[in-house]
């Protein structure tokens, strides 16, 4: 299979003389499972390309990191969820949250990473501890009478697990609350699964190494956390400027011993484990 480099010097020469549309078709012609076109994996390409192009332009604004890297977090240890940020650097989707795909290995400084709320505060986990733990029925739970009185049903969910309700009609919100006891007892049964790359779990890393959910395997997250599951597979968004320090500091150093003592105190940190192996003892 050609290198990166000549798929990348391909994808820009079809772009640069077609357009994106012809570039994104003519690498999907060459990496395509099946005939059958897939908006998703289209949808992951342009994402890919977009990090290729945009880390070769501005190095020091992308990590070092495998962009695609997977890692294993403990669910307790993610504690809080992302909020709306305001960054010219980084790009929001339409609930104005760091987008999935845009912001592929993007290194950001700034406060962006203290705009977060607490999980345990999140309507649908206190939903779902009251439902999952406390064995209260879907009907009788908080979290039900919040999302009847609160939503509107002809906008807000949509294309989420919460589906699109008209009038508020409860007996279609109960049908999908339901949804979740087949998740919660799959997971339960069969363990947390990795899924496909549109669909994992998404996390920030803040300057002090924290956990911030961003988007996507919300519900999963949660149930996780209430089977206390010892770690669960997740990809890593962006990354503060503080956070990025320890990983160029692991990256020059050759021994564990010549570290200072932040890098060490991180050294056991999953998102660092690419780079701990490489230094001796």
């Amino acid at each position: 299979m050609r290198s990166i480099k000549k798929n990348l010097d391909s994808f820009r020469k079809v772009y640069s003389e077609e357009g994106l549309k012809s570039a994104i078709n003519s690498t999907y012609k060459y990496i395509r499972p099946s005939p059958t076109p897939s908006r998703r994996l289209k949808t992951n390409m342009v994402g890919y390309y977009r990090y290729l192009l945009l880390s070769r332009k501005n190095r020091y604004e992308f990590s070092d990191a495998n962009p695609f890297k997977i890692v294993y977090v403990e669910p307790k240890k993610i504690k809080k969820i992302q909020l709306p940020v305001e960054n010219d650097f980084i790009k929001n989707d339409s609930r104005q949250r760091p987008h999935k795909y845009k912001n592929i290995g993007k290194v950001a400084d700034s406060n962006w990473d203290l705009q977060t709320k607490s999980w345990n505060e999140l309507d649908f986990h206190k939903g779902f501890i009251e439902h999952f733990v406390h064995n209260v029925p879907w009907k009788e739970t908080k979290f039900k009478e919040k999302l009847l009185e609160t939503c509107d049903f002809n906008k807000r969910w949509k294309n989420s697990r919460y589906e699109k309700l008209e009038g508020g009609n409860e007996k279609k919100l109960m049908k999908t609350l339901k949804k979740f006891d087949n998740l919660f007892n799959k997971i339960k049964k069969e363990g947390y699964k990795q899924t496909n790359f549109y669909d994992e779990l998404t996390l920030n890393i803040s300057r002090n190494g924290e956990f911030i959910h961003n988007n996507t395997a919300s519900h999963r997250l949660s149930i996780a956390k209430i089977l206390d599951i010892d770690s669960i597979p997740a990809r890593i968004l962006l990354r503060h400027k503080k956070w990025q320090e320890i990983r160029e500091e692991l990256s020059n150093k050759k021994n564990i011993s010549e570290l200072t003592s932040r890098a060490k105190k991180h050294q056991n940190h999953p998102d660092l484990q690419d780079l701990i192996k490489n230094l001796e003892n």
